[in-house]
């Protein structure tokens, strides 16, 4: 990225005042500190990589299945092995921070005239990008349901159905979310709606990431459950007498509440990116001003033109945000209720196609 910000500067074609302040104030307020940060992560990673013991590294997987995936061990939350992981996070934020930083800045209006300080987005660009890369992620939810063995097992199947179906509405939620034209879109508004739609994509993205990896953890766990009522039944059967000495040795695995937890703090941090995204294109103002009904006031002189004006509240509308509420609110506490893969996975599905069923509602009564 820096070797491209550097081509741009030296080698930019166009407005070449208005691309060399834009691409000098992005390497040094945003590259710069960013990749500071990420070399810094890099070292302390190596330097601690160093310090690891030849033979420890060479059992490490030994090492690592010994202890039961079903005990629990006690101990700090972060070391200093966490240190690297820390500070790309960090660089992460701090790289969103320079970004809003540097845009609000340039727009102030304060720091000189902004077409010789900023070079602006091509927003059909930017919206094709943004749809294909989420699709991208919606690819890669759909891999992980077909990357993992099969088994003839009715949870496997009730997951990947599911599973897929669900991966499916939430990119038809996706593409209704956002405008048919580029003049409707957030991008094309004011900066802070831009900036803010920027934001969720990075959101969503992330937490489609996670979801696709929950259904991955679902098929394992029943996959795993699958292989070892075999292997038990071959060793009563006395079919292999080494069964038993291989199932002596756990495999590490996530517990059934850390994946119920995922799948649901990702399942609605997707609803609510896909809801705020809304918001971002039409507005709060908007949003608001639909839940109640347009009336004219037709008072005084006859020759008067009508004034309309916001009356009674829009029962159908009003209904419909109720019943989002209640399903995103449903969605956050649903590893409260069951940690059973198949049946998260089909309540997954029942709130998605609740909430599509509300946007194909709400377009009804609206339009």
């Amino acid at each position: 990225h820096l070797g491209l910000n550097l081509e741009l500067y030296f080698k930019g074609r166009g407005d070449r005042a208005a691309i060399q302040n834009h691409t000098w104030t992005k390497i040094k307020f945003q590259l710069l500190p960013t990749i500071v940060m990420y070399t810094a992560a890099t070292t302390v990673a190596a330097v601690q990589f160093s310090q690891v013991p030849a033979d420890e590294l060479s059992n490490y997987n030994n090492y690592r299945y010994l202890a039961d995936a079903g005990s629990e061990t006690s101990g700090p939350r972060w070391t200093l092995t966490d240190l690297p992981l820390t500070l790309t996070a960090l660089a992460y934020l701090l790289n969103i921070f320079h970004t809003t930083w540097r845009k609000m800045r340039a727009t102030s209006g304060k720091h000189g005239d902004i077409r010789t300080r900023f070079v602006p987005n091509n927003i059909d660009y930017m919206i094709h990008r943004y749809g294909e890369w989420i699709l991208l992620m919606v690819g890669e939810s759909i891999l992980s349901l077909l990357i993992v063995e099969t088994t003839e097992a009715g949870n496997y199947y009730t997951i990947t159905t599911f599973g897929v179906l669900t991966v499916i509405l939430l990119a038809m939620l996706k593409v209704e979310s956002d405008p048919s034209h580029a003049e409707d879109h957030a991008l094309w508004g004011n900066l802070r709606n831009a900036m803010s739609y920027g934001y969720l994509i990075q959101i969503l993205s992330m937490s489609l990431i996670a979801f696709g990896i929950c259904f991955k953890i679902f098929l394992k766990d029943v996959l795993k459950e699958e292989q070892k009522e075999a292997a038990v039944g071959e060793y009563s059967s006395g079919e292999k007498g080494d069964t038993y000495g291989r199932m002596l040795a756990s495999v590490g695995s996530t517990s059934d509440e850390a994946a119920a937890a995922l799948f649901t703090g990702a399942l609605s941090v997707v609803l609510l990116s896909l809801e705020l995204m809304l918001l971002t294109h039409n507005g709060v103002r908007k949003a608001i001003s639909r839940l109640l009904l347009e009336q004219e006031n037709t008072e005084g002189s006859e020759n008067a033109q009508p004034n309309r004006r916001r009356g009674k509240l829009n029962v159908p509308i009003v209904i419909i945000a109720i019943v989002k509420f209640a399903v995103i609110l449903f969605a956050t506490t649903l590893n409260r209720w069951t940690l059973q893969p198949a049946i998260l996975t089909v309540c997954g599905f029942g709130i998605v196609l609740i909430m599509a069923l509300t946007r194909v509602l709400g377009w009804a009564f609206i339009h």
